[in-house]
């Protein structure tokens, strides 16, 4: 009985639980990006602070001074908000795309299982052959060899009627009864007179055999 594989239902994506994602995303990454830059920062500001506290830049700076001591850093951090914003959805899809890679794998996965479970329950449930049975194949295989295919017709032929009338036999022309003569030379046919009438029938030591060689399944 094959193995079904129950996998859990995706939740549907709204607006409100996407961007909640994106905005857990975007903080990640800011702080990952910026950490480098932060510090970056704190020196530079050390460093202004330095440079006011020893005279440097005047301590009363205001309008146009104030804006170009405080732009770098104004664009520095508004760089680093537009990188976190543009890397976040790359970043929710990869993580979207390894989940569904592990589902994908998962499935596979099962999908081998469920192939050798059913593999052996078919080895386990179908009969299997005694070492005679086996014998009886392998010596029956071994006198089909170079059979012609009237030989085989007329072998299949009494195999499902249980024998044949000679007239019958002889009915379905000269290459036909020939194959049956030869059948009986090896062996895998029997004949009899039942009444007066001859009849042509396969040897019961081989019918079995013949039976699981002719008409195997084809898988």
């Amino acid at each position: 009985m094959p193995v079904k594989i129950f996998m859990p239902t995706p939740t549907s994506v709204s607006h409100w639980g996407y961007y909640k994602r994106w905005f857990i995303r975007f903080v990640k990454d800011l702080l990952r990006l910026g950490v480098s830059q932060v510090i970056g920062l704190l020196l530079a500001l050390a460093i202004l602070l330095l440079q006011i506290h020893g005279g440097l830049i005047p301590p009363n700076l205001s309008g146009p001074a104030l804006e170009s001591v405080l732009l770098p850093y104004l664009l520095v951090l508004v760089a680093l908000l537009i990188l976190s914003a543009a890397h976040a959805p790359v970043t929710l899809d990869r993580e979207r795309a390894a989940e569904l890679g592990v589902k994908e794998n998962a499935i596979a996965s099962v999908s081998g299982e469920n192939a050798h479970l059913r593999l052996a329950l078919e080895q386990a449930t179908s009969p299997g052959m005694s070492p005679y049975e086996q014998a009886q194949d392998d010596l029956a295989r071994a006198k089909l060899e170079g059979a012609k295919p009237a030989e085989i017709d007329a072998l299949k032929f009494l195999l499902q009627h249980g024998g044949a009338e000679d007239r019958v036999v002889r009915s379905k022309g000269v290459e036909y009864f020939n194959g049956i003569a030869r059948l009986m030379k090896l062996g895998l046919l029997n004949d009899e007179q039942r009444s007066g009438v001859r009849y042509w029938f396969v040897n019961s030591e081989f019918d079995s055999a013949l039976k699981r060689i002719l008409f195997e399944r084809q898988r």
